[in-house]
């Protein structure tokens, strides 16, 4: 199997790319070479090798007779998990006021959670604002 332009996460989890503008909406998940083609492993592949080059990842996978997955650990999983939120809230906070409405739902939540994990702050007029992610 031959996995190519696997998008990298680091992208919108490092970088101030947006993920909903990054993300396929039909693609499984982002990757980061470290851990592209981990997926294939838990169905009988294993990577042959991992390239990234330009944010995209190349990853051919040969089918093998015994797995030899490992789940993430626990920690590590927790962590992308925060930081695929911190991206999630990001984007969600950047939508142009045309597209908001379709956050309504999920609005306060994003709100309350980007302000308290720092992705965003109220200013001294009292109006959110994004940190950048350098910051």
């Amino acid at each position: 199997m031959y996995l190519y332009n696997e998008i990298d996460d680091s992208e919108f989890l490092d970088g101030g790319q947006s993920m909903i503008a990054t993300m396929n909406p039909l693609h499984p998940a982002g990757e980061r070479p470290a851990v592209a083609g981990a997926g294939a492993g838990g169905r009988g592949f294993e990577p042959v090798f991992v390239k990234g080059r330009h944010k995209r990842n190349l990853c051919p996978v040969k089918k093998i007779e015994q797995l030899r997955w490992a789940p993430m650990p626990d920690e590590e999983r927790s962590r992308r998990v925060a930081a695929y939120y911190r991206a999630r809230d990001r984007a969600v906070l950047r939508a142009p006021d045309g597209v908001r409405p379709r956050f309504a739902g999920v609005w306060p939540a994003t709100v309350a959670r980007a302000v308290a994990t720092g992705v965003a702050r109220y200013d001294e007029k009292g109006e959110l604002r994004i940190v950048n992610v350098d910051q």
